[in-house]
């Protein structure tokens, strides 16, 4: 074995380098830890004389996403008086959060009242209508076009669909038109050739891609129609399309951010961390001298330090990533696109990486023990802490003639802020109630959006190389 192979080995394979990896791989498990709990329920109806009413129940988790196996009690009653009930049922919801009622009931006015019961949490949802208003041929669809977010910049419509008998209506095509006016038209029935084929229904509920784009949302409507395999109209919606338009922020979307940002300040202890105990204390206790009597040269030595440190941080950023990724995908049934990872992980492996650097350049600078930690708390501390207020004093200082824009412009030069102007992950919550009863339920995840990714890959790469080339030259050419 070469004596750098033997070095190598003994810095890679010691308790700070693999308890780097095993660090991050906890935090990637653990932002994969979330409650969830059913938080809101809906209800669709459809009557028909020869049958009864038919319901079809949401169960929304604190996701966002469908809620499967929560429990549910339908209640009907004329009367919001203390007297029994004309109808209760209970069932639970399927692996879609979705569950199908039935009441053999006389058409009417009725208040109705779903309960949902999961994870030891119970919403309810309840009011009153006249359901005489909903379907009475067997051959019409009620439909509920609500939006969703996709990954990109693609949008997504949810249609739930529901037909006279309580089925799921599958095979109808759902196709729309687009128009525009201070008023929504009155809802008709739209020629067949005359509309755009947006979906084939596949069940209760089905996803698609809306890519539709639209000059003037205020204005803006859309018509959904629902067409029989044989091509007879089987039911229509009209919705404004600013229901059609992506809002919100899950709370598994905001785990998921808020974890990744932690992660920032983690991985530049890190990176302090590894750069003291594998460069930086040798150099201040003056024992890597002691190293330099093997066959081995001061660049040499150098460059396999460098490497036990930016091997085990980069192996703990594609666990905690890579972990990441696969809790998104089981709670938001979508991951994180690739060029989104490799964006994410290349920003804080500079980030950790540059922070080693500083901290082993300043081993270079400082000779005393003390002097290096004292460093590292101080890099900690400005760039985690204070750098925003540092900014802003030497911007007032210097005159600058706009200096909100240089704190705006200022997470571009601050190593534990590049993810911020690297990438933005937002995750969209399902749209509100657009049509009649009911709400979206499932979500996905919405885009990663890269600012100046010219200017960020310029300043990445300098925080990356530019401290450990100068420690490197250092080392070289300085005792």
């Amino acid at each position: 074995m070469t004596p750098y192979s033997h070095e190598f080995r003994h810095q890679l394979f010691t308790a700070t380098a693999l308890g780097s990896v095993v660090v991050l791989a906890l935090v990637g498990a653990g932002a994969g830890y979330t409650a969830s709990q059913v938080t809101l329920s809906e209800i669709q109806t459809v009557y028909t004389y020869s049958d009864g009413y038919h319901f079809l129940v949401y169960a929304i988790g604190s996701q966002g996403t469908a809620f499967s196996g929560a429990s549910l009690v339908l209640w009907i009653n004329s009367s919001a008086t203390f007297q029994p009930p004309i109808a209760v049922e209970r069932g639970a919801t399927d692996a879609s959060g979705l569950a199908s009622f039935f009441f053999a009931i006389p058409n009417g006015s009725y208040l109705y009242s779903v309960l949902a019961i999961g994870a030891g949490i119970q919403t309810e949802t309840g009011g009153q209508t006249n359901f005489n208003s909903n379907l009475s041929s067997g051959t019409g669809v009620l439909l509920d076009p609500v939006s969703l977010g996709t990954w990109a910049t693609d949008r997504a419509v949810s249609v739930t669909a529901l037909n006279a008998t309580g089925q799921a209506p599958v095979g109808y095509q759902i196709r729309y038109i687009v128009g525009s006016g201070a008023y929504f038209p009155f809802i008709g029935v739209t020629p067949e050739n005359a509309t755009t084929l947006f979906t084939t229904l596949s069940g209760f509920q089905t996803n698609a891609p809306w890519n539709v784009s639209f000059a003037a949302p205020s204005i803006t409507w859309v018509e959904f129609e629902a067409f029989t395999p044989s091509g007879a109209s089987a039911g229509v919606v009209i919705l404004s399309a600013t229901e059609l338009l992506t809002t919100g922020v899950s709370s598994a979307g905001a785990s998921a951010v808020s974890s990744l940002s932690a992660a920032q300040t983690l991985v530049a202890l890190l990176g302090l961390v590894l750069g003291y105990a594998r460069y930086g204390k040798d150099r201040s206790m003056r024992t890597v001298e002691s190293v330099l009597w093997r066959p081995v040269t001061r660049e040499g030595l150098f460059v396999v330090r460098w490497a036990s440190v930016v091997i085990p941080l980069g192996g703990g950023l594609a666990l905690l990533l890579g972990l990441t990724d696969l809790w998104m995908t089981s709670v938001l049934s979508a991951g994180i696109p690739l060029g989104a990872l490799l964006a994410l992980f290349g920003v804080l492996l500079a980030e950790g990486m540059a922070m080693a650097g500083l901290l082993m350049l300043g081993s270079h600078l400082l000779r005393s023990r003390g002097g290096v930690i004292g460093l590292g708390v101080g890099l900690f501390i400005l760039f985690g802490v204070f750098f925003t207020i540092f900014v802003a004093l030497v911007a007032f200082g210097t005159g600058a003639t706009d200096p909100a824009q240089v704190l705006v412009n200022a997470a571009y030069l601050n190593p534990m802020q590049l993810m911020g102007p690297a990438t933005a992950v937002i995750v969209p919550q399902a749209a509100s109630n657009s049509s009649g009863m009911g709400l979206a339920v499932p979500l996905n995840l919405s885009t990663t959006v890269t600012a100046n990714a010219g200017v960020v890959a310029a300043v990445v790469s300098a925080w990356f190389a530019v401290p450990t080339l100068v420690a490197f030259v250092l080392a070289r050419y300085r005792e």
